[in-house]
């Protein structure tokens, strides 16, 4: 009996595709038409590139809702760093958008905050590590909180400051400043457990993070 080949990743989401078309735009096409016209999404959702973290899914949100930016830590260089592509990102958000909501969000067991904590220079990947040197203001506290945590609890610890870092990195944009400063715009942080599926919020009073509320 000769075994059928197993097929690609690449061939399920290209069949993907057409499951979408046949299914899932008919059932939706009046919504998509309506989006042709334009975006209207109250949040900018700020989280990591990594594969596991699907926004959309996590929040249960559908096209149009959130307007998702993504990158290697859920990083956001600060106002003035050099980083061109993040800062046009927020200004489109916030100033044209018109956004009521940033969230940052991290999680679990993520590659970029292990290279925080465990810092070196890979040639093979020379852009990554260029890149997490926008953290660099923030490693050392980063590192020194993760440290003083339990040693199972110092990745989520130092996620969870990683998050509070960009927020800080956030408001030196002059737009989140304005809109935030004019009570149009919140900020959250947010850490994703990838294998429970939990969801912990930044209480920006006690700088502490608890379980998401359903009311929040």
């Amino acid at each position: 009996m000769t075994r059928a080949m197993p097929r690609d990743s690449f061939h399920q989401i290209v069949q993907g595709v057409h499951k979408f078309q046949r299914h899932v735009y008919p059932a939706m096409a009046e919504t998509f038409r309506a989006l042709e016209k334009g975006q209207s999404p109250s949040t900018l959702f700020v989280t990591c590139a990594d594969s596991r973290v699907n926004p959309h899914l996590l929040t249960n949100t559908q096209p149009g809702d959130i307007f998702v930016a993504r990158s290697i830590g859920n990083l956001i260089p600060a106002h003035g760093s050099g980083d061109r592509g993040t800062a046009a990102l927020i200004e489109y958000a916030v100033q044209v958008l018109q956004v009521e909501h940033l969230v940052v969000c991290g999680h679990s067991q993520c590659g970029a905050i292990k290279s925080l904590l465990d810092p070196h220079d890979d040639a093979t990947v020379p852009r990554v590590t260029e890149w997490l040197h926008y953290d660099d203001p923030a490693r050392a506290m980063i590192q020194e909180m993760a440290e003083k945590a339990p040693a199972h609890a110092m990745l989520k610890v130092a996620t969870q400051h990683n998050v509070t870092a960009q927020l800080t990195n956030a408001r030196t944009y002059p737009a989140v400043a304005t809109a935030v400063a004019l009570g149009r715009l919140e900020l959250h942080g947010w850490y994703y457990d990838i294998g429970s599926g939990g969801v912990e919020s930044l209480d920006p009073v006690r700088n502490t993070f608890h379980p998401l509320r359903a009311d929040a």
